[in-house]
């Protein structure tokens, strides 16, 4: 098949969902399929991604992936407006290259991921152009904006709103990372074709080997008879750190 994933992060970027956007576009490129990713300059500490002197380079060839990198003309920073325009941006500019590299192509896929601005091309194209479109959740959008205190203005989330319903409904298959996600898109949308994929990560693996690793770390760290808080999940801005401070 011909892939294309469409995410403003990958690879060399160290968050999480660039981290998975490239396992994932290896998965399949080392499958045999074509895999084609349109994303952007490295986008780190919300710095801006225009600066085209960073070590990626426009187009590359990464793996026998092809990876298209935009040039942003925002910032992504803690400002409501220019993280809107940033997304904005990759939005129209990932609508237009890739229609422009899968006009005419049978067998397309598009898998996009994480949020708004990534999945909305996904959408787009799956109505002009009739190619599949799986889109990956790892995060609710507008929700997390709204939590996270960054978006208060109800007409913006309103609009939000409407891209949101809108990508749901033009995606052939929604995955998201946790079941309450799962039925919580459900509940917005008539398309029912929504299935958990737990942030990419090979559950059965760690379940199976669960007692061995147990034993092992009691062992090493020697935490036998005693109390052990475990967390698993991000630690960072909408994490609260304190808790753990608190529970000690």
């Amino acid at each position: 098949m011909k892939i294309l994933i469409i995410h403003q992060h990958f690879f060399p970027e160290p968050s999480g969902t660039a981290k998975s956007a490239f396992e994932i576009a290896r998965y399949f490129s080392q499958k045999g399929h074509s895999v084609k990713v349109i994303t952007e300059f490295p986008n780190r500490n919300f710095q801006s991604v225009s600066n085209k002197k960073d070590v990626p380079k426009k187009y590359q060839l990464l793996n026998s992936i092809q990876v298209y990198r935009l040039n942003n003309r925002f910032k992504y920073s803690q400002n409501a407006i220019q993280r809107l325009l940033a997304y904005l941006w990759f939005t129209i500019m990932s609508c237009y290259y890739g229609f422009k590299l899968t006009f005419k192509q049978k067998n397309q896929l598009i898998i996009t991921i994480q949020s708004i601005p990534s999945a909305l091309p996904g959408a787009i194209l799956n109505i002009i152009l009739g190619h599949k479109h799986i889109f990956y959740c790892t995060d609710m959008m507008p929700d997390l904006g709204i939590v996270s205190g960054m978006l208060r203005n109800n007409f913006v989330i309103n609009i939000l709103r409407i891209f949101e319903i809108f990508t749901y409904h033009n995606s052939t298959m929604i995955f998201a990372v946790t079941q309450m996600m799962v039925n919580e898109i459900k509940t917005r949308t008539k398309n029912q074709n929504v299935f958990v994929l737990p942030d990419w990560l090979d559950d059965d693996h760690y379940l199976t080997n669960k007692d061995k690793y147990v034993d092992h770390l009691l062992e090493k760290y020697k935490l036998k008879d005693k109390k052990v808080l475990l967390y698993i999940g991000n630690i960072g801005f909408l994490q609260n750190i304190g808790i753990f401070v608190e529970l000690a």
